[in-house]
């Protein structure tokens, strides 16, 4: 029941907050003033995955606490598909901002060749080259999850003389792991905690450091005058990517952590009723990593800001360079 009471109080409000902020993403990057960046297609292509994820893993969860069943319960294959969305999405957003934090880094420490090596066609085959990869990764969902019908019990009168009808058979379905393939699919959570959460936030975090005292070493050159618009906008950027890295790490290590955890102890058969509250929970923590990139691009954006009020018709757009251009370089592919 408390379960059931945190997705139905705060869920919907982080899935509401989610699409809405994620769709005005889109439609604001796909402005004259943004579409012709390589740091454009990022971070569409971030909006449209965080807006899969809220959508078909997150919402249905919601609705199934209703009288509407889970989709993953409707078949065999809507059970491989969705448990395979869970995995592979979140892997995709993580190592899309990765590729966006590397190159970040390329533009500071190679300012002079970015525009020639940074290109939105390499940019494009990098993403689907990922995308590809990750498919493959996280395939063994569609391997070792299935839809599992088991029979229940319930007492229907206590009449003694009366034993048979005592009681009655429902179906109850889920969409679970494979028992024989259990093992497999603990090692696997294993690495999928290390190569979606573990390692995109340690590179992330070795990433930004690094713009960072390439940007500190950059004030001390005096000769680099001509390169200082750019330094300072790329500043921006650093500022934004390590809010997003660390924020990354929180909101989605404890869902891989506790999945590991769960497969531990059910391979091991230790029974825990905390792991359906702590999974929720930490579903919900998870949830905010797809839900708050629209506020962190208006707090920390100006152009983007201004480019939100033109769409809305509050003031005129505006393509002198600003803050925002730390999400967008000025160089145009």
């Amino acid at each position: 029941m408390t379960m059931s009471w945190i997705f139905v109080c705060i869920a919907p409000l982080i899935i509401l907050i989610g699409i809405v902020g994620n769709t005005l993403s889109i439609i604001v990057l796909l402005r004259k003033a943004f579409r012709h960046t390589t740091m454009t297609l990022y971070l569409i292509s971030l909006a449209v995955i965080d807006t899969t994820y809220l959508m078909l893993c997150v919402l249905p969860m919601v609705i199934s606490l209703g009288p509407i069943p889970l989709p993953d319960t409707f078949s065999q294959s809507a059970c491989r598909l969705i448990a395979f969305m869970w995995g592979f999405l979140p892997s995709s957003a993580s190592w899309l901002i990765v590729n966006l934090t590397l190159e970040r880094l390329g533009a500071i420490c190679f300012p002079f060749q970015y525009k020639d090596w940074f290109t939105k066609t390499r940019a494009a085959t990098g993403l689907i080259i990922n995308m590809l990869i990750l498919f493959i990764f996280n395939g063994h969902y569609i391997l070792t999850f299935e839809l599992r019908h088991d029979d229940h019990q319930y007492l229907t009168s206590y009449n003694i003389s009366d034993i048979a009808s005592m009681s009655q058979t429902y179906t109850l379905s889920n969409c679970l792991n494979n028992e024989d393939a259990l093992p497999v699919v603990h090692k696997m959570y294993i690495v999928e905690m290390v190569v979606s959460s573990l390692i995109p936030f340690v590179v992330m975090s070795l990433s930004n450091v690094d713009i960072c005292v390439n940007l500190y070493k950059s004030k001390n050159i005096s000769n680099q005058s001509a390169n200082t618009a750019n330094q300072s906008r790329f500043k921006h950027t650093s500022i934004i990517l390590g809010v997003i890295s660390i924020t990354f790490f929180i909101t989605t290590f404890p869902l891989k952590m506790i999945n590991v955890y769960v497969t531990m102890a059910m391979l091991y058969e230790r029974a825990n009723n905390q792991y359906p509250l702590l999974r929720s929970c930490f579903i919900l923590l998870n949830s905010i990593n797809h839900a708050y990139n629209f506020f962190l691009y208006c707090v920390t954006g100006t152009k983007f800001r201004n480019e939100l009020k033109a769409m809305c018709g509050t003031t005129a757009s505006s393509n002198v360079p600003t803050n925002l251009q730390a999400l967008h370089p000025t160089d145009r592919h």
